[in-house]
């Protein structure tokens, strides 16, 4: 579901590139956040920019992800202007974790998807285990 609202501490974030734990920008995120479970977002497929990915809409993908509490109000100020600042728009959804449990999740997906069509497609919809193969 789309919304316009600024993300918060009570949000949990569904993070799937390079913000995720072992990836180069998940030191945003150390010591003022919660990893929750890991989970899968369907109805979105990853692509790869080369050194960052994005997702788009896509009716059969799946993403693989992390869910997180970010503790602190300035790195949630940080994640969102990262994303929003660079073609990303704030989407929330209700997902389910791997132990099945729900959580309304904010992520952030790539404005204009019609654009990104002949981007590479990440086949296994997870961004660690792309690199760890690149």
């Amino acid at each position: 579901m789309k919304d316009e609202r600024k993300p918060t501490v009570s949000d949990t974030f569904f993070m799937y590139g390079s913000l995720r734990r072992g990836m180069y920008n998940h030191y945003i995120l150390e010591d003022k956040s919660k990893f929750i479970a890991n989970a899968k977002l369907t109805g979105y497929k990853l692509i790869s920019f080369g050194t960052f990915p994005a997702i788009i809409p896509s009716e059969n993908g799946i993403v693989v992800g992390e869910l997180f509490k970010i503790t602190d109000d300035e790195t949630i100020k940080t994640i969102d202007f990262m994303e929003v600042g660079h073609g990303y728009k704030r989407t929330f959804k209700i997902i389910k974790d791997v132990f099945g449990h729900e959580h309304e999740v904010i992520f952030y997906e790539k404005k204009y998807p019609e654009r990104y069509q002949d981007i590479e497609v990440v086949e296994s919809g997870d961004w660690v285990k792309f690199k760890g193969e690149v």
